[in-house]
């Protein structure tokens, strides 16, 4: 009787002391995987780590086409935990940081659910998550990828052919947006100059303008252009004729008052005043360089957002003064002034 009992007693301990024995990997007869784990006393155990992977495989069937080890490292360092997965099947490294170990655990949990879930009947890759740089340069894991379950459906969706469909597209509101004003121009304009012939001399002009400048009632304004002008003198039985040719260049400030704008600044032109006579054998024709400093006042009277008329008026000295006449007549035919005028009238398009 006591020889039965000792018997009995005998086999308890022997199942007991077996069952002990692979509780630690009980989960990875079933699965098919063998586990390296290695992490600091505060982190989770390998027991616990296994549980955790076990619940995450519990209604997911797992590829049993070959044993698959997998290795985990978990260290600390400076102030943060790194972990590291490798996997018989696979040659890279998996690495994950984070602030506590916890995190770090279970972003290696769902690591290794998803490199022994299949897809399509198939082994799954061991998929790596996206990684998050921190300020202090370390890379770490978001845990959005913590459910296998979504991970796999995401990976099944992207194997899946793609089909086309059409998007309804909603209409684009209207912009309530104002377009902002030109900043080039151009202006036409007729003029007459004193001072460059005995008698007004008439012309037209032409020149660009930019906006350097702009505010909501002030803006500064540069233009650049150029002249010309002709006029023709009767002396005894013949003519001198005079023809100015510049180039001329203003900048000032531009103030809108309504409909007008008002603007004033300095000016100068460059060229040349050819001089010639006809019918007159005694007289000579002359070119000169002509160059001048001065001022300008205008008006112009907006008719739209980009047009308008412009009356200018200038004022300028001569850089040199010079007198053109007939050889034995006393009096010059003409001499230049120290201050000559121009005044323009024209048309206008652009600020």
């Amino acid at each position: 009787m006591r020889l039965t009992r000792a018997i009995g007693v005998a086999r308890v301990f022997v199942v007991v002391a077996a069952m002990t024995a692979r509780t630690p990997n009980a989960w990875a007869g079933s699965t098919g995987i063998d586990l390296d784990y290695s992490a600091p006393s505060e982190c989770a155990s390998e027991a616990a780590f296994a549980s955790a992977v076990h619940e995450r495989l519990a209604d997911r069937h797992v590829a049993l086409a070959d044993q698959r080890n997998f290795k985990v490292r978990i260290v600390a360092e400076r102030g943060q935990y790194l972990g590291a997965l490798e996997a018989s099947t696979s040659s890279s490294v998996r690495e994950v940081s984070a602030a506590t170990c916890d995190e770090v655990v279970r972003a290696l949990v769902v690591f290794v659910a998803l490199a022994v879930t299949p897809s399509d009947d198939e082994q799954a890759p061991l998929v790596s998550p996206p990684t998050v740089t921190h300020d202090d340069g370390e890379a770490s894991t978001p845990l959005a990828l913590e459910d296998p379950k979504s991970a796999t459906a995401a990976s099944d969706q992207q194997a899946r052919p793609s089909v086309d469909r059409p998007k309804s597209v909603a209409p684009a509101a209207p912009s309530q947006r104002r377009s902002s004003p030109p900043r080039f121009g151009v202006g036409l304009r007729g003029i007459v100059a004193t001072g460059v012939a005995p008698a007004l001399a008439p012309g037209g002009a032409i020149d660009a303008s930019v906006v350097l400048a702009a505010q909501p009632r002030l803006r500064w304004l540069l233009h650049v252009g150029g002249l010309l002008t002709y006029r023709e003198a009767a002396v005894l039985d013949g003519a001198f004729t005079f023809t100015w040719a510049a180039a001329r260049v203003d900048v000032g400030p531009a103030f809108d008052v309504g409909r007008f704008r008002f603007s004033a600044g300095p000016v100068a032109h460059a060229g040349v005043l050819a001089v010639s006579a006809r019918n007159l054998p005694s007289a000579a024709g002359d070119s000169t360089f002509w160059g001048d400093v001065g001022g300008f006042a205008r008006v112009d009277r907006a008719l739209s957002r980009s047009f308008g008329l412009s009356l200018m008026l200038e004022l300028a000295a001569p850089l040199q003064r010079r007198a053109f006449g007939v050889r034995g007549v006393e009096e010059p035919v003409q001499s230049i002034p120290p201050v000559f005028g121009v005044l323009s009238l024209g048309v206008t398009v652009g600020p």
